[in-house]
């Protein structure tokens, strides 16, 4: 559930979400982009930072309070976010734990606004340069997002066997390092596709079942552990939809002219340069 905000954000203590306005606390003024991400009746969890106070993160989906509502920070730190007057929540080696998402269907998506300003601190098996950006698992159960030292993204769902998980990855589209970068992971029961600044980095196919947890897991932002080091990543934005985006929808996300639920129809995208990985679907 939503609890107080508690101590700032500062070194190794934690800091607590609170609900937006939509859970019964007053909140900033709302821009027209963030109106159009809650008239999405989709949205599942919306997370802003240093909105209200300084040290607040803030989850404003209308179901806060029944999902992805709680959270918490770890060795976290509040910076200047992409908009004037704004907040990010940056991370190395910690993380934010929330309630844990699981898709209500055989489609989801996420999407956030991000910046990575270099490795982390917190290496993977074998010495790898990679880190968590999102995630609740995605090796026998789940999904989760990651990216590697060269800024290439990977969204991959448990097939519920342990190896391997089946993943899209953005190919020859990466993230650059120490700008603003809009990337979205979407699945719509066939087709994972990754995006880069609303371009189609590369997507994978899978027909498969979505696994879930035989109990509860957390929703982890930032640095999860489980075999995958950290990056230094600095979180504007994050919002999960319990359906699959179209590119046009993310396109509109990217470029801030639109939002999604502006009835942009869901069809496969065009492929725009990206990686293509073709799955086979899991037993």
């Amino acid at each position: 559930m939503n609890v107080p905000l508690a101590a700032a954000l500062l070194g190794g203590s934690v800091l607590a979400a609170s609900p937006s306005a939509h859970g019964g606390v007053a909140q900033a003024a709302e821009s027209p982009a963030r109106a159009g991400l809650l008239a999405d009746r989709a949205l599942a969890v919306l997370y802003t930072f240093g909105e209200d106070k300084e040290d607040a993160v803030a989850n404003h989906a209308p179901r806060a309070g029944v999902r992805g509502g709680g959270a918490t920070v770890t060795r976290g730190r509040l910076v200047p976010g992409r908009l004037p007057g704004c907040h990010a929540l940056a991370l190395d080696d910690g993380c934010l734990l929330a309630n844990s998402y699981e898709p209500t269907k055989r489609a989801f998506s996420v999407t956030l606004w991000l910046r990575w300003d270099g490795n982390g601190t917190k290496r993977g098996n074998s010495n790898s340069i990679n880190g968590t950006i999102i995630g609740n698992r995605g090796y026998r159960e789940g999904w989760r997002v990651v990216m590697d030292h060269r800024g290439i993204v990977d969204f991959c769902l448990g097939t519920g066997v342990q190896i391997p998980s089946v993943g899209a990855r953005s190919g020859g589209m990466p993230v650059r390092r120490g700008a603003w970068q809009h990337v979205a992971c979407t699945w719509d029961g066939r087709f994972m596709r990754v995006y880069v600044n609303g371009a189609l980095g590369g997507e994978a196919v899978y027909f498969g079942k979505y696994f879930r947890f035989g109990k509860p897991r957390m929703l982890t932002v930032g640095y999860a552990g489980m075999g995958v080091g950290s990056m230094k990543l600095v979180y504007d934005e994050i919002a999960i939809f319990d359906r699959a985006l179209s590119q046009a929808e993310v396109l509109a996300c990217a470029e801030r002219r639109a939002e999604p639920g502006d009835g942009a129809a869901t069809k496969p995208p065009p492929r725009t340069g990206g990686a293509s990985t073709r799955q086979r679907r899991s037993p």
